[in-house]
């Protein structure tokens, strides 16, 4: 290795004085075939990266003679030639600069394109939204379909990896169903496609897309994102239930992604084998499979491979009676899982944040607009008759505060009522009128669609003692801290509701039983770990939790909610600080899981 990095080495001082000594000819070479060689390197940059390289290095001897289109091409490539070996803050500067040029609108576009998947890899998320507002605005400038294309899904993939798929699909759907665009392009907006489908639930959608994506990929000649979308295939079939089909499709697929050796690929159809090995009672091949995703997904902190291999060995040593070592798996499956909802609720917020200031700069411009406009108004009126101009310009002004005052105050009052009626004024989450509503809406949704939904009831051990001895205000506190805990671990589309005082109630669509319990000992820990300290009191918090599943108590939510209350009751009567699962009628509940006190 050290051989061959001097080799290089070598070879590169070689090239350096070749272009030396050479520098004569290309100050007398015309700006044409300096355009000429410009666009060269741009295409060799994704073909042969090395030459692409080297045609740099000898261009930038060159920058005295540049004119401003070149140079600003210039600026583009030294841009992405520092992002593909990592110098993101070299990579931001050049870019910048080349942005800031302005000679083309396609070379711009390529630009902040690029800087748009720097600052992504660089987690700038916030910067990242704001720019890909900008680049929306100006794609129809380009009439370049390729890099339409490009800097289309690019928008879409930080939507997707930010779980606003709706929002990715927008963009998606203008790639898929416009025919110009090149099978790679088709591949790529299928895959992700299929992927918004998966987490929207639109599992019939998804179905009826494996097809096109696999044609889409095959002529492309991409394998990767063909693969993906197997994935995503193979974790639908084990949702399903279907795990011997599951097993074989992913024994198919699995030396497939080995021979491509993209580790992430790898890592996350190891962990699925090994969930779908575990489902056929094949333990020993289960752990095997789980303890490779688990090495194969440690190149990165938070990643779904890891958190399904560690899911998978969790269950695989509670499956073999090894509590200690599930434990063990289960405490990293939370880290994980915690870090993974911290980057995307971080990417969330910075999209919000960003709509909100672009949102913010348009109004400004609206507004500067109009001014300009009253004022040229203005000034062809005083030419006519100038006092009555005023006149009628007060007057207008005038209305248009008042008007503008009554409908913001009557949108607001009717925003402010409807919070007020639909939601717990203490803790902010939906008062048990509302949450019934949308509990049954969710209900007849996952009904419809054959979707399993679970439901979680838990009530605060003692409460009444913590209002007694502290005060109310302390309970208050309480009561806060739990939501606040509790809403770190769930989905977007659970249904969380205070029912009334300390009793709290979640409906999780698409959940299976396992799951359902694998959360409420999550949330009945982590309001164990609160710290009480900050409420001026030292004392210890607990809950007692039931949980059933439309598979045990049907899809009636006061039925679900009746047995919930009979586990949670056990729960109660087995000492506080636990969680039971409703198994049935002759059986009213089970411990699904304690914790020592």
């Amino acid at each position: 290795m050290r051989l061959w990095v001097f080799s290089l080495k070598c070879v590169a001082t070689l090239f350096t004085l070749l272009l030396n000594v050479s520098c004569h000819v290309a100050a007398s070479e015309s700006p044409q075939s300096l355009v000429t060689r410009l666009a060269i390197a741009d295409e060799l940059k994704t073909a042969d990266f090395r030459r692409f390289s080297r045609e740099l290095e000898a261009l930038e001897l060159e920058q005295d003679v540049f004119e401003k289109t070149e140079r600003q091409y210039f600026y583009y490539l030294k841009g992405y030639y520092y992002a593909f070996t990592g110098k993101y803050p070299e990579s931001t500067e050049r870019l910048h600069q080349a942005i800031e040029q302005s000679a083309d609108p396609k070379i711009t576009l390529k630009a902040k394109t690029t800087l748009l998947n720097v600052y992504v890899v660089a987690k700038k998320y916030h910067e990242a939204f704001i720019l890909s507002d900008d680049i929306i605005r100006h794609l129809n400038e380009s009439h370049d379909p390729d890099l339409y294309a490009y800097s289309t899904l690019a928008i879409a993939m930080i939507y997707s990896s930010s779980a606003l798929y709706e929002e990715a699909q927008l963009y998606l759907y203008s790639v898929f169903n416009a025919p110009q665009y090149s099978a790679r392009f088709q591949c790529i907006a299928s895959q992700l496609l299929i992927e918004s489908y998966y987490y929207l639930n639109e599992f019939h959608n998804m179905l009826e897309l494996m097809d096109k994506n696999e044609q889409a990929c095959l002529l492309a000649n991409d394998s990767i994102f063909r693969n993906i979308s197997k994935v995503f295939y193979s974790r639908y079939l084990l949702e399903q239930g279907e795990y011997s089909n599951a097993l074989n499709f992913l024994k198919e697929l699995y030396p497939v992604v080995i021979e491509e050796n993209y580790m992430m690929l790898v890592s996350s159809v190891e962990a699925l084998l090994a969930k779908a090995l575990l489902n056929t009672k094949q333990l020993d091949e289960a752990r095997l499979y789980g303890v490779k995703a688990l090495e194969n997904a440690s190149f990165s902190d938070f990643n779904q491979a890891k958190i399904f291999s560690l899911e998978a060995l969790y269950l695989v040593s509670k499956a073999e009676g090894d509590y200690q070592q599930a434990l063990q798996f289960f405490e990293q499956l939370k880290d994980i899982q915690r870090g993974y909802r911290d980057q995307q609720q971080q990417q969330q917020i910075s999209y919000h944040l960003a709509r909100a200031q672009v949102q913010t700069k348009n109004q400004q411009i609206e507004l500067l607009s109009k001014d300009n406009q009253l004022l040229y108004l203005q000034q062809q009126v005083l030419g006519q008759e100038a006092q009555n101009a005023r006149l009628l310009l007060g007057l207008f002004v005038l209305l248009l505060l008042v008007l503008g005052c009554l409908a913001y105050q009557g949108l607001m009052g009717r925003h402010r009522f409807k919070f007020m009626a639909e939601n717990d004024e203490l803790t902010g989450i939906s008062n048990r009128y509302h949450f019934n509503k949308l509990a049954e809406r969710a209900l007849q949704h996952c009904k419809k669609r054959d979707m399993t939904v679970g439901v979680i009831l838990f009530d605060l051990d003692h409460f009444k003692q913590i209002n007694d001895k502290f005060g109310h205000a302390t309970g208050d506190w309480v009561l806060q801290q739990v939501v606040r805990t509790c809403r770190n671990f769930m989905r977007l589309d659970d249904v969380f509701g205070r029912l009334g005082g300390e009793e709290f109630a979640i409906l999780l669509p698409g959940c299976h039983a396992d799951k359902a319990l694998m959360l409420a000992e999550i949330c009945r820990d982590a309001i164990e770990e609160i710290n009480t300290k900050p409420s001026s009191y030292e004392f210890r918090l607990t809950a007692s939790f039931g949980v059933t599943s439309s598979d045990n108590s049907g899809f009636e939510l006061k039925q679900l909610l009746a047995d919930a209350d009979k586990a949670m009751y056990k729960a109660k009567q087995s000492g506080r600080n636990q969680v039971h699962f409703f198994s049935g009628p002759s059986e009213p509940s089970s411990v699904a899981g304690t914790s020592s006190s």
